[in-house]
């Protein structure tokens, strides 16, 4: 398969990065790290980046699985508040795990005419839930989707308890036990769709945090100075800076790879798979980045004052969500038993 950005797709590349940068939160207090505020919202209803995986015909901007992985790119590099990314591009792709119709229609809307929406995970963050259930990039007023009986229901009667996960963007909500089976949803063929995007989708949040650590990486080694010289001309740190750039370009591939499969290809096992293998392959990239990064950074690598931790524990919670790094490689093995 050939694969390569339209002009449309680079310049819709470059209004994310705008946005994400923009609505990505600026101040020091908890609340400004996990809540998209009135401005920041103002923002993405007016760009249409709220509905952007939503159908045109329910108020939204009808984009492809592409433009949703380059918003996802931008909104990891930017380390913008996962609740964006919860209304913007989970949420959007479970709806079809509601089965009314009517009803689906209207959480569609609701969402790309500027709700926030969050989709229940278990306590280990990987879906489907079982046991005690967490909105997954919850913000305050947020629709909740459960799983029930007849698949993906809005949690009405749930309270949720708000909590600070260990990434810096990312807030859950505890809604507490669930007591219906969860089997209706996990089997059918909108569910494997469902986890195969949030595998693309975290795949590009992934490439977005492991870019950003290679270039704060490179640009600290072209300033810092040791011994008379910059760190950047030392071999080692050459080298680190390489392998890096070597994880960020074959994940880069990966990732879009998977999008443009899942959005082209008729086979859809190999698409699915393919999506899995991203999310595995980025998982762990994204994680020797960010932690390469903090070694050129040296001694103050691992402080509050050195900004790669943030993309550290965003790697580090997003490698685990909707699917890990275990169920990922079991989910995989499983597939190539049919394909």
């Amino acid at each position: 398969m050939h694969f390569g950005f339209t002009e449309e797709q680079q310049a819709f590349g470059l209004l994310a990065r705008k946005v994400a940068t923009d609505i990505s939160p600026s101040g020091d207090s908890e609340r400004d790290r996990f809540e998209v505020g009135p401005d920041a919202h103002k923002l993405l209803s007016e760009t249409g980046l709220l509905g952007l995986m939503i159908p045109e015909d329910q108020g939204g901007s009808g984009a492809t699985l592409i433009e949703g992985a380059i918003f996802a790119e931008e909104l990891g590099r930017a380390l913008a508040p996962a609740s964006v990314t919860s209304s913007a591009l989970i949420s959007p792709a479970a709806l079809p795990l509601i089965r009314d119709v009517s009803h689906r229609n209207e959480i569609a809307t609701a969402i790309a005419q500027g709700q926030f929406c969050s989709v229940v995970v278990g306590s280990d963050l990987t879906w489907p839930p079982e046991g005690d259930g967490f909105a997954w990039g919850w913000q305050p007023n947020a629709i909740v989707l459960e799983p029930g009986a007849e698949g993906l229901r809005v949690a009405r009667e749930r309270k949720c308890t708000p909590i600070v996960t260990q990434d810096l963007t990312l807030r859950v909500a505890s809604v507490g036990p669930l007591t219906l089976s969860t089997q209706d949803v996990v089997d059918s063929e909108s569910a494997q769709h469902f986890q195969a995007t949030t595998n693309v989708i975290a795949s590009c949040l992934l490439l977005g945090c492991m870019r950003a650590a290679l270039e704060l990486a490179v640009a600290y080694a072209k300033e810092r100075e040791q011994f008379g010289a910059k760190i950047g001309s030392f071999q080692a740190i050459k080298h680190i800076c390489a392998d890096m750039l070597v994880d960020v370009e074959s994940s880069h591939s990966i990732a879009y790879g998977a999008a443009a499969m899942l959005t082209h290809v008729s086979e859809p096992l190999t698409a699915i798979r393919s999506a899995a293998i991203a999310k595995l392959w980025c998982g762990d990239a994204a994680v020797r980045v960010c932690e390469s990064a903090i070694q050129v950074y040296g001694g103050i690598g691992f402080t509050w004052e050195c900004p790669v931790h943030r993309y550290l524990r965003s790697a580090l919670a997003l490698r685990s969500s909707f699917m890990n790094t275990a169920q990922t490689t079991d989910f995989i093995s499983g597939l190539d038993k049919w394909i």
